[in-house]
């Protein structure tokens, strides 16, 4: 594994930074917009449970991030929450907060 120099890190963060195609405002809407989302993902966890959440939670920072394929969002929405609730659930027995609406997952 080769040496990494911190500052090279650096240099080219903001390198990357500085060339990328949005303006800051619009960055920092998006920085705003998942700061928003994930606060209501916190307060709607206990609520309305893992995979409800989870699910508006990616579809917002999705398209917040500029995904613009519906099917690529319903997929990845979908899919990534089923498949932790299968795993945390079912097999490492490790429940996740539940919904009222799909508790049987």
């Amino acid at each position: 594994m080769p040496d990494v120099d911190p500052e090279d890190t650096l240099l080219s963060l903001t390198a990357d930074v500085m060339s990328t195609e949005q303006s800051a405002s619009a960055q920092w809407l998006i920085v705003v917009i998942v700061s928003v989302a994930l606060y209501a993902y916190i307060q709607l966890m206990p609520v309305a449970g893992f995979f409800l959440s989870s699910v508006a939670f990616s579809v917002v920072v999705l398209v917040a991030t500029g995904q613009r394929r519906p099917l690529d969002i319903l997929l990845f929405s979908l899919i990534v929450p089923g498949a932790l609730v299968g795993l945390f659930n079912h097999l490492l027995t490790m429940p996740l907060p539940v919904s009222p609406f799909f508790w049987w997952l």
